[in-house]
């Protein structure tokens, strides 16, 4: 998988990740009421377009079994459009054109990528990815001091183009 998650431009031909495994922190102005997996994550979905999500992430590419990178950030999604704040980059995406900034340097890469290269790239697209080639579970936890739902995607047929494993921490409180 390669995609705006990770510290430095991977190609998705070149790069072989096993697992990325993001968790996210979604805070959505809902009340709970949703029990499985899928209306849970139907529920969460319905509401890019509506007010937006902000959400906190943490991803880790894999080489095989052995982790290779990591970076945490933040979201903000809406509709189709997205902006991704980390330490190691910004990206945003108004629904055609994507900037990306890597920290450090005095540079914007600009491009208007694929409906394929935004599959990879876009967290609204990944999100929205569990309706089919993924097996969903749900349990329920705690993460910072709030209870949340533990939505866990597994790729059901891995490929290098595709999160084999994903991780969605949902505040239940304001779901």
């Amino acid at each position: 998988c390669s995609s705006s998650f990770s510290p430095k431009p991977v190609s998705t031909h070149s790069q072989h990740i096993c697992s990325c495994l993001l968790a996210f922190l979604l805070t959505l102005s809902l009340p709970v009421s949703a029990q499985t997996a899928r209306q849970v994550l139907d529920k969460t979905i319905a509401h890019f377009g509506d007010n937006g999500v902000e959400a906190t992430f943490r991803a880790t590419t894999f080489e095989g079994t052995s982790p290779s990178g990591e970076t945490s950030g933040t979201m903000y999604m809406k509709g189709g459009k997205y902006k991704m704040e980390s330490t190691d980059m910004t990206s945003w995406f108004d629904g055609r054109t994507q900037w990306s900034m890597i920290a450090g340097s005095d540079e914007v890469n600009v491009t208007e990528p694929t409906a394929e290269e935004q599959a990879s790239m876009n967290p609204a697209v990944l999100l929205k990815a569990y309706k089919k080639g993924y097996t969903m579970s749900l349990r329920r936890s705690t993460l910072r001091d709030k209870p949340t739902y533990v939505v866990t995607l597994r790729a059901q047929s891995p490929r290098d183009d595709m999160f084999s494993l994903v991780l969605l921490d949902i505040e239940q409180e304001t779901y």
